[in-house]
């Protein structure tokens, strides 16, 4: 999931921030095969491109159809590094996406000239349903979807141009489609780079801990605006509070048609067909629990990690960037490195969602990236170079480079947790039983980890002195030397509310000598899913094992006093000598979750009997 406020530029455009670059159409016999595409006419007409003139030619390029097994026409754009002669046949780099391959009138961008200067042919795919293609979305990530990818890939390794050898790669949904294509088993995928994508749906970005994102649904307005549905651009003014004008209107443009003098015609004629797509907004809000199935929609059958047998089986080398708050990125990539057996070369870093921004809470909201963009991209470039450019037997790595907030370090590990991490447990004080009263008014703010995929804006989180007033706190004692955080906190509250559900949140903050509280980390539960599985999971390290199930959810007994048990999101944060750990717990985060529908307006917390378990590196 990826969207932005300045919403086109950062939706359409995957690129990261490098200098514009034009391109031209290139009429040699190694342009894209017509023999198998069509632009709804006849098949010749698919190789009729349009001319743009340009200085330079550093790429050809050539937008067409592509029939799917059903006939479903899928609009995909060809950009082939230039000069051809020196070049022979090339690898591929391809990136489907459901946000618009390309703008109407767009050439070149920063990242067709980053690929195919880098000797690799570029495949940017509209997914069914979305863009220029045609079809309908019954929900996102559908089987369907998927599998006209795998078709993707065959009709690359059967082009003139191609060594048969792809890569694919994507941030958000389309690191969810990259990753996807694992699934299929097919010959040409050579490696994949998911980057900051949703490999658990529900835990990760939707529904952590069963509670309900409240950005997910503009996301889904501004997706249904994208794909052309009637009333949706109006509908996501509203949401966003902006009056629904030319303007607003204009700021959304068009997909790029194919080429030919009826490509304007198609893509309208495509659009048409969304108007069926499903709006899944409404069985969002029905599906509550990870097994929910309401309207045929699964946030399971969307999850990546969904797929671990298929994915694990195919071997394919992965390269996985994530950001320590970015939403639950790190989780997935955490969770995915101990369950899945393929190569993986893992980074997690302080970044936002994309990588483009930093995330650290210990910085100012103005410093930059770093790694920057421009070092995340050649580190993704080594990686295609050798498992995709090359002939596939370079070496497989499967590790971990982690960078840790506060301490500006990075580390590299082969474990996880890395070797060396032990437990260290306490009790949130010794007193008398704690009353909260729920503050509907508490929230993290509107630059949170959760809203990273809707705005361009870095993640900040200010000094939280203030907001910890509507927060129930608990603060140790100064620390006697510097600890370093590396994995899951979780926390374990003995506690009470007058109400038979409740949505619980708990943050980790550093407080530093002068008074100063920073955020590092934060999880939540729902009450009616704090049943704990029993048994061993491979990822036991970064999730606690609640099923998240409609059959094992109960409410709780007013007033009763229980056990619960909450999982943070995992972290790496260095509490420095003097500085205090804290745990503050809320019953709200106003603007980034949807309230609770009669949820509990009083917590009783016994702190005595509740612990806060820390691991601990060496």
């Amino acid at each position: 999931m990826r969207l932005r406020s300045s919403f086109i530029a950062g939706v359409i455009l995957a690129g990261a921030a490098l200098p514009a670059c034009s391109a031209g159409n290139d009429e040699s016999s190694d342009s894209p095969s017509a023999s198998k595409a069509t632009d709804g006419k006849a098949s010749s007409s698919a190789s009729q491109a349009a001319k743009r003139p340009t200085t330079k030619r550093t790429a050809a390029f050539q937008s067409l159809y592509v029939p799917m097994r059903d006939g479903t026409r899928i609009a995909v754009d060809v950009w082939l590094p230039q000069p051809r002669a020196a070049r022979g046949k090339v690898p591929t780099a391809m990136r489907a996406t459901r946000y618009w391959k390309a703008r109407a009138g767009e050439k070149g961008t920063p990242e067709t000239e980053r690929w195919t200067k880098a000797g690799y042919a570029l495949v940017l795919v509209d997914a069914r349903g979305s863009g220029a293609s045609f079809g309908t979305r019954s929900s996102e990530l559908s089987k369907a979807e998927v599998t006209d990818y795998g078709e993707i890939l065959d009709w690359i390794a059967d082009q003139p141009w191609s060594t048969g050898r792809v890569g694919t790669f994507g941030d958000s949904y389309d690191g969810d489609t990259a990753e996807m294509m694992a699934r299929l088993d097919n010959p040409h995928l050579a490696a994949i780079a998911p980057r900051f994508n949703d490999y658990e749906m529900y835990h990760d970005l939707i529904r952590p801990g069963g509670t309900e994102m409240a950005v997910i649904y503009r996301w889904l307005t501004a997706s249904r605006a994208l794909d052309g549905v009637n009333g949706a651009v109006c509908d996501l003014a509203k949401r966003l509070e902006k009056p629904c004008d030319d303007k607003w209107r204009a700021e959304f443009g068009k997909p790029r048609p194919v080429d030919g003098p009826d490509g304007s015609a198609l893509a309208k004629a495509a659009r048409r067909e969304h108007q069926s797509n499903v709006d899944i907004a409404p069985l969002m809000k029905r599906n509550a629990f990870r097994d929910d199935r309401k309207g045929g929609t699964s946030l399971i059958d969307g999850s990546t990690g969904s797929y671990q047998r298929e994915i694990s089986r195919s071997g394919v080398p992965m390269f996985v960037p994530a950001g320590w708050l970015d939403a639950g990125t790190a989780n997935g990539a955490l969770s995915r490195f101990l369950r899945f057996d393929n190569p993986q070369e893992v980074m997690i870093g302080p970044w936002t969602h994309g990588g483009e921004g930093d995330a650290n809470p210990f910085n100012s909201p103005k410093k930059a990236a770093a790694p920057s963009p421009a070092q995340q991209w050649r580190a993704l470039m080594s990686f295609f170079d050798r498992h995709v450019k090359g002939s596939g037997d370079a070496e497989a790595k499967k590790r971990i480079r982690y960078y840790t907030l506060g301490e500006d370090r990075w580390r590299t590990t082969s474990v996880w947790p890395p070797a060396g991490t032990r437990t260290s447990s306490w009790e949130l004080g010794d007193g008398a039983k704690d009353v909260y009263e729920v503050d509907p008014k508490a929230s993290t703010g509107p630059a949170s980890r959760w809203n990273g995929n809707l705005t361009s804006d870095d993640i900040v989180y200010p000094d939280r002195r203030k907001a910890d007033r509507r927060l129930q706190t608990y603060t140790g004692k100064p620390l006697s030397r510097d600890v370093r955080v590396t994995g899951m906190p979780v926390v374990k509250l003995r506690m009470a509310v007058d109400k038979p559900d409740a949505d619980v949140r708990v943050y980790l903050e550093d407080v530093a000598p002068d008074g100063r509280v920073t955020y590092i980390t934060e999880g939540q539960l729902r009450l009616a899913n704090r049943r704990v599985d029993q048994g061993k999971r491979r990822d036991d390290a970064v999730r606690v094992p609640h099923s998240y199930a409609r059959e094992d959810a109960r409410p709780m007994k007013p007033g009763e006093m229980e056990d619960v048990t909450i999982g943070l999101v995992s972290t790496s944060a260095l509490f420095r000598e003097g500085h205090r750990v804290r745990i503050a717990v809320a019953g709200a985060d106003a603007g980034n979750f949807v309230p609770l529908k009669d949820g509990a307006t009083k917590f009783t917390i016994d702190p005595g009997r509740s612990t806060v378990s820390l691991p601990v590196a060496r």
